[in-house]
């Protein structure tokens, strides 16, 4: 139990602060310095917006999930996760194209990166195996803190690259 609850109980801090924030979502560029700048297409934008709703319900949701053992809402979650909740069903195909066309790499493969984890979260949760659940949701988290430490300082200005000086690197 203590192998499922102590990460548990971190990821819900770390949620619980972001979503906190997540409440103030404005209609804007998510920019952190000239150097990363993302910019989307105007009809594109609110889509993403909602996109970041929907990830912030389900990593929200699967908090009470893990520490329950519901194994078939941390798997249904994660598929959605994987599969994306609207950009990959709303855009069209020109519309995908120009957006990768727009986005820095990193932030491709940070995206990439946050499915694939989505992915796997939702085979470990299949195979009912909780340390990797534990290890992927925990890889879901560490994602989301570096794209926004990245890219979204302007609503998540605690999460400056600057401002982790004196934490040590793992």
């Amino acid at each position: 139990m203590t192998k499922i609850l102590a990460p548990v109980l971190f990821a819900v801090f770390v949620i619980t602060s972001a979503c906190a924030e997540q409440q103030h979502i404005r209609k804007h560029e998510f920019v952190s310095s000239s150097r990363h700048k993302v910019q989307f297409p105007a009809e594109v934008k609110q889509l993403f917006l909602q996109e970041m709703a929907s990830l912030q319900a389900g990593m929200s949701s699967l908090v009470p999930a893990i520490v329950s053992g519901n194994w078939d809402e941390i798997a249904a979650t994660g598929e959605q996760m994987n599969d994306s909740y609207i950009m990959k069903h709303k855009l069209s195909a020109s519309q995908r194209k120009a957006i990768h066309q727009s986005l820095p790499p990193a932030f491709i493969e940070m995206d990439r990166g946050f499915h694939r984890s989505a992915g796997m979260l939702a085979h470990a949760a299949k195979k009912k195996n909780s340390e990797l659940v534990n290890f992927y949701f925990y890889r879901l988290v560490d994602t989301c803190v570096a794209c926004h430490s990245k890219y979204a300082t302007d609503r998540f200005p605690e999460l400056v690259e600057d401002n982790k000086q004196g934490s040590p690197h793992h």
